[in-house]
């Protein structure tokens, strides 16, 4: 009698797990850009019917609804393709989503240190946006910020909030740090917290959002590793997306109440800094050992094509406007 056995997983290599790490994002974008078509045309083509045949109360009523219906296809397109290339990165790079998940042993107090660190290296990096801005204002252009629909009501804030608090924080840290930063520590802990966290930039496609989230990025990866569990910065990402979209629907009262709590939770995440400064360094300290890791990396041309639509799309957002106003003055 012939023992059949399951065929053994192809060993995991420096190059596959890189390849695995881009294959992933590059399928996500292409999930979300089609999937987020599909919300975009429905609502502007609805939008435009509305305009042409309505007077100007049935357009304010139906705009409202049009806003509902966007943020339930974009939860659905959320679902579909962070759910889909979640599983895929999982099967690939062989991790187990659950030994990762039920770990229990990890100290609990990472959760707020990690926000608080989260906070104030987006703090930091926003104020490089700032400065960029004030930069591109000379010549007309800005990077643009990517916010929400918030005009559907009570619904569209309960899709958003799915969306936005739910399943964008799950989806997106089993693919970055569960798939990919996991894979890639196995050959250099620094070079997995920093090239993880390039890609988590990348999969935002804005100059405004890439910056700020490549230093978050940094922390969600470190605290991580840090902690061995990814229960961590699961909650870490659930409670920063949670303030920022209960910031953008609050009323201004609400906004100075958030503004203090944003100073509170950056001042305290400097100092956590501080305090883990040694271990971040060894972070950076690894990484610059991990000159390998980056020629695959530099050889790598789906990482180059991530690279260059990144650029497209942060340019279009930059100076788009700019483009559009001097191709526009010239019809005049």
């Amino acid at each position: 009698m012939v023992n059949k056995t399951a065929p053994a997983q192809k060993p995991l290599s420096a190059a596959r797990a890189i390849n695995i790490s881009v294959a992933c994002l590059g399928l996500y974008l292409a999930l979300q850009v089609a999937s987020s078509f599909g919300p975009s045309f429905v609502s502007a083509m609805m939008s435009q019917v509305l305009y042409a045949i309505g007077d100007y109360s049935t357009v304010m009523v139906m705009s409202g609804w049009i806003s509902v219906l966007y943020s339930v296809l974009l939860f659905v397109a959320t679902l579909v393709s962070g759910g889909l290339t979640s599983w895929i990165g999982l099967r690939l790079s062989g991790e187990s989503l659950k030994a990762q998940v039920e770990s229990n042993q990890y100290d609990h107090s990472w959760i707020y240190k990690g926000v608080c660190m989260a906070f104030a290296m987006n703090f930091l990096l926003s104020l490089v946006v700032s400065l960029l801005n004030a930069l591109l204002g000379i010549f007309g252009a800005g990077i643009d910020e990517v916010g929400l629909a918030t005009d559907g009501g009570f619904f569209g804030f309960l899709m958003n909030f799915a969306s936005a608090v739910v399943l964008a924080p799950l989806f997106e840290e089993i693919v970055f740090r569960g798939v990919i930063c996991k894979s890639l520590s196995r050959f250099n802990k620094g070079f997995a917290v920093i090239f993880s966290a390039l890609l988590f930039a990348i999969a935002h496609l804005n100059l405004y959002q890439g910056i700020p989230v490549f230093g978050m990025g940094i922390v969600f990866a470190f605290v991580y590793l840090r902690s061995g569990s990814l229960r961590v910065p699961i909650l870490m990402h659930v409670i920063n997306n949670f303030l920022a979209l209960v910031q953008t629907y609050s009323p201004d009262i609400l906004s100075i109440v958030f503004l203090i709590l944003m100073l509170v939770l950056t001042v305290l995440g400097l100092y956590f800094i501080y305090k883990e400064r040694r271990q971040f360094a060894g972070v950076f300290k690894q990484n610059s050992q991990a000159g390998m890791e980056w020629k695959l990396v530099l050889h790598n041309a789906g990482f180059w094509v991530l690279v260059v639509i990144f650029m497209a799309f942060s340019f279009l957002s930059t100076f788009g406007t700019l483009l559009l106003n001097s191709f526009g003055g010239a019809f005049y």
